[in-house]
């Protein structure tokens, strides 16, 4: 199953990074814990990364075997995050590399959250009815020869198929 949620989260890194350069719209409401990121449709992902505030182009969602993978780029630079959730209800969990994981790749960089120092990721509201999920994270991810680099002030929306 872990070779499987590897595998999946390296195919939404590869698709997002296709579709960075996706246009977004000025008119979308911004995302609530980063007021600068606008929203695509709807959907956003945000985080504050090294100070600054870091926003996605293009996210990417889908349903997975009741866990949901969410990926996003931004077009700017070379960064993604793709979150893998395991849990989806409402809300806080443990995020970590065995369950609900974060990974950040930043210019070939790649990091990834680690179970000897887990984040947390809030699950604010499961829509099953218009099938969205919202949430809220800060992670400190790890990569042994860069070091490593937290995520604060995160937060996503997006909506997924069954």
């Amino acid at each position: 199953m872990k070779g499987l949620k590897t595998r999946i989260l390296a195919l939404l890194l590869s698709f997002t990074a296709v579709f960075a350069g996706c246009d977004t719209k000025d008119d979308n409401p911004a995302s609530p814990n980063n007021p600068s990121c606008s929203a695509n449709g709807g959907i956003f992902l945000s985080a504050r990364i090294d100070n600054l505030t870091w926003c996605a182009d293009s996210t990417l969602n889908g349903a997975l075997s009741g866990s949901l993978a969410v990926s996003g780029a931004s077009s700017g630079n070379s960064r993604t995050i793709s979150i893998m959730l395991d849990d989806l209800s409402p809300g806080t969990y443990s995020a970590k590399f065995s369950r609900n994981k974060f990974q950040y790749s930043d210019n070939g960089n790649v990091y990834q959250s680690t179970n000897t120092n887990p984040g947390s990721i809030t699950i604010t509201e499961h829509n099953t009815s218009l099938n969205f999920v919202t949430g809220t994270f800060l992670v400190t991810l790890n990569n042994n020869t860069a070091g490593d680099k937290t995520l604060s002030n995160g937060s996503f929306k997006v909506y997924y198929t069954e």
